[in-house]
This record gives C-alpha cells, structure tokens and sequence, in this order.
C-alpha cells in the first residue's frame, strides 16, 4: 500500500483523500481547532499531516490512517 508523503500526493489518492476528510470532519466535530486571523507580531504554530496505513491481526490492509499534529 503506497503511503504518501505530502497531502498533494494524497488527494490523488481516493483511500487517502477519504482518510483526510474524516480527520477534518473529527476535528471539526470536537472543536479541536478555530480557524481564526493571526494577530500582529505572532507567529503560526506549525503543523503536518502524519499518514499510516493500519493493517488486522493477520496482516490484511484494514484502513488508512491520518493525522493532522502540531
């Protein structure tokens, strides 16, 4: 299973863009984040997307993991 390495790579993929939506959708859901404007002088915390690819027991491709960390 091919795990990208950018999100660019991973919208091009279905499996991947999905994962991607329901990371969104799970942050969205628990008010995680606020998108808001940055104030004068301050700076972004960075961020970056961590993609990982979950396999069962017996080794069969279960689904595609994402996470967006700071």
């Amino acid at each position: 299973m091919f795990v990208p390495s950018s999100v660019l790579d991973a919208l091009f993929q279905p499996k991947w863009e999905n994962a991607i939506g329901k990371e969104m959708k799970a942050l969205k859901k628990n008010e995680t984040w606020d998108l808001v404007e940055l104030p004068r002088r301050k700076q972004m915390v960075g961020y970056k997307w961590v993609f990982t690819v979950k396999y069962e027991v017996d080794g069969f491709f279960e689904r595609c993991k994402v996470r967006l960390v700071s």
